[in-house]
């Protein structure tokens, strides 16, 4: 009788390979909204000895995704815009708030400031002797308020026709110039009184002409 030989194999234990792969080479083929974060493959090899030219494998692959969400990230990310554009605004409007109570501190200062004329003798407001109506006046600061020069001006240029008429600011020999003239009578809302005083400044320009020739 034949004897049967038995060979017994005994199975090792499974060997892990880890396989990782780019997340790019595993986004390529997928929707925005589903692209994976991770993945993760494993292999498992059921190995015999090798002496005994037989090699049984049992490979099996876990393949595990996450996916983003990418419409609540869109989301989050327009709430978070919406809100730098807010807090921008807020600063914005906080910017212009700051400046509007400064400049109205200045005009409020300002509105206080007074100043006494040397003609009038009244105080008045600093706002009254701001400006200068002469380029040839040489004072740094004025001393006659609005009001004064254009009661002297008209008192002026209704009782002569002098079209040499000084400041009336003290020790200035500046002489006001027809534009000059015009804009003070014009302030006082007087233009009649004005296109008087140019008309008999033509009609003596004229008859001066005549006599020459």
């Amino acid at each position: 009788m034949a004897q049967a030989n038995y060979m017994i194999f005994k199975s090792k234990s499974l060997i892990p390979r880890e396989v990782l792969t780019t997340s790019d080479q595993l986004n390529s083929g997928l929707p925005p909204n589903q692209q994976s974060i991770q993945h993760e493959e494993t292999s498992y090899v059921n190995k015999t000895d090798y002496s005994n030219k037989h090699i049984r494998t049992c490979q099996t692959t876990k393949h595990q995704f996450s996916y983003k969400n990418s419409q609540t990230k869109r989301i989050s990310n327009q709430f978070s815009t919406t809100d730098n554009i807010n807090n921008s605004t807020n600063i914005s409007f906080q910017r212009i708030n700051s400046r509007r109570r400064r400049t109205s501190h200045l005009i409020e200062n300002s509105a206080e400031l007074t100043r006494e004329c040397v003609i009038c003798l009244l105080d008045e407001p600093i706002y009254f002797f701001e400006g200068s109506y002469s380029n040839q006046c040489k004072h740094s600061q004025r001393t006659v308020c609005d009001t004064c020069i254009y009661n002297n001006i008209k008192i002026l240029v209704e009782n002569t026709i002098n079209p040499n008429i000084i400041c009336p600011e003290p020790d200035c020999m500046a002489i006001f110039t027809f534009e000059s003239i015009r804009y003070i009578l014009r302030m006082g809302n007087n233009l009649e009184l004005f296109e008087r005083y140019d008309r008999q400044l033509t009609h003596k320009y004229l008859e001066q002409i005549e006599e020459f020739v």
